[in-house]
């Protein structure tokens, strides 16, 4: 039994800290921060920019020399049209929980 509760404790506990996210710092909404994921991957002079269709927050920075669009994104939904959309236009770089890096 005081294993059951165990398990139990544990498991809400990991709900409630939104195991399974990216781990990286997020916005109000629960979004992950444009500038964290900027960080996370090395990508350097963010300027953030009018988010596109589908995109929470989106910016341009340089990534190893490249030009880099990275957006975060509310849903993997909305994440999975963008990246649809954005395949056609330019490579996918890296992506995560929340968030994508296409060359432009």
């Amino acid at each position: 039994m005081r294993k059951t509760i165990i398990i139990a404790a544990i498991a809400m506990v990991a709900a409630i800290a939104g195991c399974g996210g990216s781990g990286l710092p997020t916005d109000a909404t629960g979004v992950p921060k444009l500038s964290a994921v900027a960080s996370s991957i090395g990508c350097t002079n963010l300027q953030p920019i009018k988010p596109t269709l589908y995109a929470s927050a989106e910016g341009n920075c340089k990534l190893n020399g490249r030009d880099v669009d990275l957006v975060t994104f509310a849903t993997d939904q909305l994440q999975q049209n963008w990246e649809q959309v954005a395949d056609q236009f330019g490579p996918k770089i890296k992506d995560g929980p929340g968030w994508a890096a296409y060359g432009s």
